[in-house]
């Protein structure tokens, strides 16, 4: 955690270890504030001075670094994980990982699985991508990158 001089603000920690221990809860601003007995405005400007970052940002954050952490470790369904680290939408789930990671959360598990499984880098297939479309996913694996294929 940042500060601009000094230590850091006993309730910023507070919360950060409560996002990192209740991320899978439903955390708004205003529960966070409760908790720690700030108005909403107020934990908002402490938490992004001692932090660099909002507390809604902060919970997105664990929440995707949790869902990568269930998609190279599980085989649950993408929906299943959505509502494991606390997100109803699935399409929700499924932007925030992908800003978050830059492949939806299928591409971001076949990407991790291929090498496991002793893949030879090149090219991986994914048909899952866009079915309404029938496009397909060409991971490179080599580098890393993702080009849309019809």
């Amino acid at each position: 955690m940042r500060d601009s001089g000094g230590s850091a603000d006993r309730r910023i920690v507070e919360l950060v270890n409560l996002i990192s221990s209740e991320y899978q809860r439903p955390l708004t601003r205003e529960v966070l504030a409760r908790h720690v007995n700030l108005s909403p405005s107020r934990l908002h400007c402490l938490f992004r001075r001692h932090t660099g970052t909002t507390p809604h940002a902060a919970i997105t954050a664990k929440r995707m670094e949790k869902a990568a952490e269930l998609l190279r470790m599980t085989h649950l369904l993408v929906k299943e994980i959505a509502a494991k680290v606390g997100i109803q939408d699935d399409s929700h789930f499924v932007r925030d990982f992908e800003k978050a990671y830059g492949l939806s959360p299928t591409a971001y598990r076949e990407a991790q699985v291929a090498p496991a499984a002793g893949v030879v880098p090149g090219i991986m297939t994914a048909r899952a991508c866009d079915r309404t479309h029938r496009q397909q996913v060409v991971v490179l694996a080599n580098k890393g990158s993702l080009e849309r294929h019809c």
